[in-house]
């Protein structure tokens, strides 16, 4: 089973992230705080999704510092939010992709298993 590491500071919608992925080919690991590099890599997903605003920090630093450790650089990771300028900010911050909300379940989960591959 593939797993994907859902940071998210809002357990509304960690709780939801939760459901999505319930039927899935998925494990979810889930955190509600921004993980360190190491963190990560302890981890080992197969993707990540990155809420873009953290309570401690942006999304977009964070996957930044994922794509740019040659440990974690692999990882495929999506960014998503509300932010009118997502696809900027996910560009900006080398993510593999960037899925505004609110967004298609479907959708979300064929992009998903697609970078997950």
């Amino acid at each position: 089973m593939k797993k994907v590491l859902v940071i998210e500071n809002d357990a509304d919608t960690l709780a939801i992230m939760g459901f999505i992925f319930e039927n899935s080919e998925f494990e979810v690991i889930e955190s509600p705080i921004r993980l360190s590099v190491e963190e990560i890599t302890a981890i080992n997903p197969h993707i990540i999704v990155i809420d873009y605003l953290l309570d401690d920090g942006l999304g977009s630093k964070l996957c930044l510092e994922v794509k740019s450790s040659p440990v974690t650089k692999h990882i495929p990771v999506i960014l998503y939010s509300a932010s009118f300028n997502l696809e900027e900010i996910a560009k900006d911050s080398n993510a593999d992709a960037f899925i505004c909300k609110p967004f298609d379940i479907t959708k979300f989960l064929e992009t998903i298993s697609a970078l997950a591959l």
